[in-house]
């Protein structure tokens, strides 16, 4: 927990009182997905982070909301320290995120997701059985997203220095436009490589796992699917971001029955990692103006 207190520390938010505890979760294919669960009393969330980061994305963000809720913060299939897949599928990513859902005995849930993470959360929504959701929070993706302003964060993750380790990530990161302050890209870095046998570093992602067209094409299928969408939605997008504009996100929030957007300033694609405060903020106002879980 070093880290992550220091990290807390230095951003003036409080230092986590607790060490999330790991969990796993069996797939259908037997393979196991990697569940952090910070506890809590209250309604449940389950969290799901963006294409090449990992559950510890959220670890500046749970703590702030786990004295009124239970989260939960999940490592995609091929991602954190979840196993890698033969098939990175939205459907097989929600068949995942349904299995957790049974794993931690939840018949209904919140949803929070960012970036890929928040296409899985939309799919959960509408396409799964056996679990409902109780809200969805898409963080940052919406149709309308601007793939093109993804070049320099896709270049970085294929072209990184990632086997000298998590000060050559800082480095190279400064030089593709990385904006967060040292104990936040160290933090974030250092969760999302692993040692190798030979004494150098690799990524916990599987690079072969992200589809792009595949993904860009689930989210534009949201627009025809939003009248669906008729639980409570919330679409936020960082006051920075390249990724997703206003008339996007409003666009999107506006097709949907009980659709809602906000902005979260001082904050760019990776919101919870930005400006965890501001979206947990958000979120507390989103959930409060709701009715309670049933």
């Amino acid at each position: 927990m070093g880290g992550l207190s220091q990290l807390a520390q230095s951003r003036g938010l409080p230092e986590p009182s607790i060490q999330p505890e790991l969990r796993w979760v069996d797939r259908a294919d037997g393979h196991r997905i990697a569940a952090w669960d910070w506890g809590g009393e209250g309604e449940p969330i389950l969290f799901l982070h963006g294409g090449a980061l990992s559950a510890h994305s959220w670890d500046l963000l749970c703590p702030l909301l786990r004295s009124t809720h239970h989260c939960i913060a999940v490592d995609l299939r091929g991602h954190g320290d979840s196993d890698w897949a033969e098939s990175y599928r939205i459907a097989d990513h929600v068949s995942d995120i349904v299995r957790v859902a049974e794993g931690f005995k939840l018949d209904r849930a919140h949803i929070v997701g960012m970036s890929l993470g928040g296409v899985v959360a939309a799919y959960v929504a509408l396409d799964s059985s056996g679990f409902d959701a109780a809200s969805l929070a898409l963080v940052d993706v919406a149709p309308g997203v601007v793939f093109e302003n993804t070049r320099r964060l896709r270049a970085f993750v294929r072209d990184s220095a990632v086997a000298d380790g998590v000060d050559a990530l800082i480095e190279q990161a400064r030089r593709y436009g990385a904006r967060g302050s040292e104990a936040q890209l160290y933090y974030r870095y250092s969760t999302l490589i692993r040692p190798t046998e030979k004494g150098g570093w690799r990524w916990k992602y599987d690079p072969d796992g992200a589809d792009f067209p595949h993904i860009l094409n689930h989210i534009a299928m949201l627009d025809s699917r939003a009248g669906e969408m008729r639980l409570p939605l919330l679409v936020v997008r960082g006051g920075s971001s390249q990724i997703l504009s206003d008339a996007a996100a409003a666009r999107f929030a506006g097709l949907c029955p009980q659709g809602r957007w906000c902005v979260v300033a001082d904050a760019g694609h990776t919101v919870q990692e930005d400006n965890p405060l501001g979206l947990s903020e958000a979120l507390i106002q989103f959930w409060s103006s709701r009715p309670a879980l049933r």
